[in-house]
């Protein structure tokens, strides 16, 4: 009876569904299309990744995950600026979902910028500046100040106009 236990176990396992877990992921899953999308975006196969997305969106549309992995396949993919536009709705997704997500921000921004939504992408940036208060990523992404222009004294004089004067 001892030898048999094992192909028992095994039985029971397989009836009870404990096999799918070392078969790897459950395509019939959002979880399991989420798993195969990561896996084949890791691999290069930004189209094959794009498809287990748009499948994990559809069994779980209110997921940011899937959207966001979404707009990462098609990024990936690098398709031209004009057919962007589903890179970008899967960001804005990803961000309706999860308003305070800081990396939900930065993906629509980035997607905004190749779409050559450029307005847009400033909105967004200003969003996503405001998440970052007081973090320290912030401080990457406040606006360079501008550099001391050498044409301007920096006097403060009555006559000075901050024009350098012409030498004759």
């Amino acid at each position: 009876m001892l030898t048999r236990a094992p192909h028992l176990v095994c039985l029971i396992c397989l009836l009870a569904g404990c096999g799918s877990a070392l078969d790897g992921p459950d395509p019939r899953t959002a979880e399991g299309r989420f798993e195969l999308g990561q896996k084949a975006l890791m691999a290069g196969q930004a189209g094959q990744a794009a498809e287990h997305a748009r499948e994990a969106t559809r069994l779980r549309p209110a997921w940011a995950p899937a959207h966001t992995l979404l707009g990462q396949a098609l990024r990936a993919e690098g398709t031209a600026a004009g057919d962007r536009a589903e890179e970008v709705r899967a960001f804005e997704r990803a961000v309706e979902l999860q308003p305070g997500s800081a990396v939900a921000w930065a993906n629509l921004v980035a997607a905004y910028r190749r779409a050559g939504q450029e307005r847009r992408a400033a909105e967004a940036l200003e969003r996503l500046q405001t998440l970052g208060t007081g973090q320290p990523w912030a401080a990457a992404l406040a606006p360079a100040e501008p550099a001391p222009n050498p044409n301007q004294s920096s006097g403060g004089s009555d006559g000075d106009r901050g024009v350098a004067e012409e030498q004759p």
